[in-house]
């Protein structure tokens, strides 16, 4: 019986399984709460809470990681360089090209092919020695990308031997992430990409030495943005593909849990709920390429709709007293106040004096950067915050406000230096004796506070009125926030052509219960709920739409089964060519000529499956099936054949 150890460090826990991958068993399993700033540390943590007899039988480990996408969406990485062959500084400068490049360490070098994949202009070899002494001791790593590297990728590859050779520092080819021609997509992606590895690398060393200081000494796999896994070291190469790593594993774990083939796979977790559709088995992925953040990137991966709604999503009001849930994440009181006493006299007091609800939200002190340069009044708070948290009606106070508004916290709790504890989901079910983890009557007392100070409009409560406001009705306002997040995604991917606003006007008239007539969503393939909170608030999505919701055995773990049942996939797409009177097929390891259409796809199609016999030999991965097709494109008078190679392959070997 093979064994697989699964790992999934998301933004709110970290899990671990030990798969029986053939019986489909979950042989153990833990979850533990991610430490952002050490995830290696909360790797231990679980790993540590796991039977050690079952892990030092498995043959590998799978980890899927939020580390790649938060790094991106937070600014954090290396010092990129990045080397632009055969742009036109007249056109870099004309559409602004460089503001859309996550960099500012950008030169421009001499050195082009044509639509052909044959040199027009020589590459500049002295510029790039010469940029390379500039960069020294400034730059930890470098990307190239090259005008038509797609079409031909020498110059791309003698630009990386020659800084390979003065630099002592990772160098990157465009050509090796996207075969797209989007010039800015593929300098972005390869940007982003070289930032990323010192990251990578950090918490690769660290995971196989919490692993070797366990006796593990196994291959380490991480699951890419499209659901597939890939060994360590093209990872290290190309961090970038596992953008989108968690969401895609959950996919995978879902069809794993329920053999489905089609369904609607909601992921709720403690900051988001991930939305994603299963068709015939695969999951849908986006044609435009992954978007993190501002960056959009030409690497492929889930199609996925992300709601700022989790069990940790902040329950607040408006001015008007109106139920406001999410986006923010913040830190439930219930377990805030297992470490910090002071919440419960702060909390009545604000109960006592009648005060707005946002008052029971505190700040506490979570680490002093001393590398940063704080303003008079950052500083101010921290000082406030060493003797421990603070409610933001005390620091209010201290700080003589006239207004919240002023406070100016938001930098501090950006960079993670203070955070923010209220009232949230989580703690609601803590309220109602449905979990139990912390300080239940902390929670209660701040949903009583909520209850004293909320004013609902009719349209918004169906009737509700103020002394009818219970935990219940929260639990069913979280549910119905996530039922609008689906049908939104489904309405969009049905390309009904209707806008935000249509979209949520139908919704919710469907979501509404009426004398005459129901209009009511009848999904034709089941909701998959996943995530630790999906029991308490995805059981019951039938009151929004008609159909099945399946929340399957080990739901609460299920981006970690994904990660151990996932399989390897690479993928070649060549183009074949009519360029003048010849036929060129391009891929990436350069173009190619003949004489005939036919003889230009055959070779494409030999191409591809050699290529990807290399990415599975090289991986030593033995078992494996490939599988070539064909799609053409008419432009005009110009038609170009796209050869699609595909390989699947297992990364067991039977003992």
């Amino acid at each position: 019986m093979r064994k697989i150890l699964g790992i999934d460090t998301g933004g709110t826990y970290t899990d671990a399984v030990v798969l029986a991958y053939e019986k489909q068993k979950v042989l153990d399993k833990n979850k533990v709460l991610t430490t952002p700033n050490n995830l290696v540390s909360c790797i231990r943590k679980v790993l540590e809470g796991l039977d050690l007899a079952l892990l030092s039988e498995i043959e590998y480990v799978a980890l899927s990681t939020t580390l790649a996408t938060n790094a991106i969406v937070e600014g954090r990485g290396a010092r990129t360089g990045l080397i632009l062959l055969g742009y036109e500084k007249k056109y870099l400068h004309k559409f602004e090209f460089t503001s859309d490049i996550p960099t500012d360490r950008i030169r421009a070098v001499a050195g082009r092919f044509d639509i052909k994949g044959r040199e027009q202009q020589s590459l500049d070899e002295a510029k790039l020695e010469k940029i390379a002494r500039e960069w020294q001791t400034k730059v930890d790593s470098v990307g190239i990308s090259g005008y038509m590297s797609v079409k031909n990728p020498a110059h791309e590859l003698k630009a990386k031997e020659i800084l390979q050779q003065k630099l002592n520092v990772p160098v990157l080819c465009g050509q090796t992430l996207s075969h797209k021609l989007n010039l800015i997509k593929r300098a972005t992606t390869v940007t982003l990409n070289a930032g990323l590895i010192p990251l990578i690398t950090d918490l690769t060393k660290g995971v196989k030495n919490v692993l070797s200081t366990m006796n593990i000494d196994v291959p380490l796999m991480i699951v890419k943005g499209d659901g597939s896994l890939a060994p360590e070291e093209e990872v290290l190469l190309r961090p970038i593909e596992t953008i989108m790593s968690g969401p895609a594993a959950s996919v995978t774990g879902a069809k794993y849990l329920t053999e489905v083939k089609d369904a609607i796979i909601v992921d709720m977790g403690g900051t988001t709920t991930d939305i994603a559709i299963l068709e015939d088995g695969r999951p849908n992925l986006s044609v435009e390429g992954a978007k993190v953040g501002k960056w959009q990137t030409s690497i492929a991966s889930l199609d996925l709709r992300t709601a700022g709604i989790g069990g940790d999503s902040e329950i607040n009001l408006t001015k008007k007293g109106e139920l406001k849930i999410g986006p923010r994440r913040i830190i439930p009181l219930a377990k805030a106040a297992e470490e910090h006493q002071n919440l419960v006299s702060e909390l009545k007091r604000v109960k006592e004096e009648m005060l707005e609800f946002t008052y029971t939200q505190f700040l506490l002190l979570a680490k002093d950067k001393t590398s940063i340069s704080y303003s008079r009044r950052e500083q101010q708070i921290i000082n406030l915050l060493k003797t421990g948290p603070k409610s933001l009606a005390l620091l209010k106070e201290e700080l003589d406000l006239i207004d919240l508004k002023f406070l100016r916290s938001d930098r501090l709790e950006r960079l993670d230096i203070v955070k923010r504890t209220g009232l949230t989901p989580t703690d609601v079910l803590h309220a109602l004796g449905k979990l139990n983890l912390w300080q239940s009557d902390v929670a209660k007392l701040g949903f009583l506070i909520l209850k004293d100070r909320i004013r609902l409009d009719v349209s918004t409560s169906r009737g509700h009125n103020q002394k009818a406001i219970s935990e219940d009705f929260l639990i069913k306002k979280v549910k119905e926030k996530i039922a609008l997040e689906i049908g939104r995604h489904v309405l969009q991917k049905a390309n009904t052509n209707l806008n935000k606003e249509e979209q949520n006007k139908l919704l919710r008239v469907s979501f509404q219960e009426y004398n005459q007539f129901n209009l009511d969503f009848n999904f034709a393939n089941p909701i998959v709920a996943l995530g630790a909170p999906a029991e308490a608030f995805l059981q019951q999505l039938q009151e929004f739409f008609s159909g099945e919701t399946i929340i399957p055995g080990n739901f609460e773990v299920a981006n970690a089964i994904g990660a151990a049942a996932a399989q390897m996939f690479y993928r070649e797409e060549i183009l074949v060519k009519k360029v003048e009177g010849d036929y060129v097929i391009f891929h990436s390891n350069g173009p190619e000529e003949f004489s005939s259409y036919s003889k230009a796809k055959k070779m494409a199609a030999k191409r591809g499956r050699e290529i990807l016999q290399n990415k599975f030999a090289k991986a030593e991965i033995e078992s494996y099936k490939i599988d070539c097709s064909q799609e053409q494109e008419n432009f005009d008078e110009l038609v170009i054949t796209r050869i699609i190679c595909e390989g699947r392959g297992d990364p067991l070997t039977e003992n």
